[in-house]
């Protein structure tokens, strides 16, 4: 969705472009960021469909940079023209990041469950969000927002301040119907 990115006036969408801003509190544990590593930040934003009372997640992530903090996937140029900058709906299916080391690509999704049935005689499929966890994969390392990894001396995990509304619903009698939050996210690239 090409304005996703955009909030109700008085809100900040923040997006910081540099990995090595770190987040200062750790929510997964001691790690050393730097040795072998991969790193982007995502920021993950959920509105709410009102119609449905669904959630519908969308993320940006706009770089993914080695341990040296250079840029090694420019993701916005894998995007179509006029979707830069812009967020992904996950609500409709994975998203890959192409072009990692090794020609290894990068997975990104949500957990969904979809509800199947008809409206005025017609079939529709209906995805609605089951959580707030993200699942991730790379090279066969497969991680999640709440849950790190470490296998055969590889190791993935992200790290989050939180959502910047921890009492949001999506119900029709919502104060608002958007909240997101920026987790920094590192994994074994080399």
């Amino acid at each position: 969705m090409a304005g996703a990115s955009r909030r109700s006036a008085g809100s900040i969408f923040l997006l910081i472009a540099c990995a090595a801003c770190i987040p200062t509190s750790n929510n997964q544990g001691n790690h050393n960021e730097g040795v072998g590593k991969c790193s982007f930040n995502l920021t993950q934003q959920q509105r709410c469909d009102r119609t449905y009372g669904n959630v519908i997640n969308y993320v940006e992530i706009n770089t993914i940079r080695d341990s040296s903090n250079n840029i090694i996937v420019d993701v916005n140029r894998q995007l179509p023209p006029g979707s830069q900058n812009s967020s992904k709906n996950l609500n409709r299916g994975p998203w890959t990041i192409f072009g990692l080391p090794n020609y290894k690509d990068l997975t990104v999704q949500v957990d969904t469950q979809d509800f199947r049935g008809m409206d005025r005689g017609y079939p529709y499929v209906y995805y609605a969000t089951k959580d707030d966890e993200l699942r991730f994969s790379h090279d066969g390392l497969e991680w999640t927002t709440k849950r790190e990894l470490q296998l055969e001396g590889r190791s993935a995990w992200c790290r989050s301040e939180g959502w910047d509304d921890d009492e949001w619903t999506c119900a029709l009698d919502a104060q608002s119907n958007i909240r997101d939050r920026l987790l920094t996210c590192y994994f074994s690239c080399s």
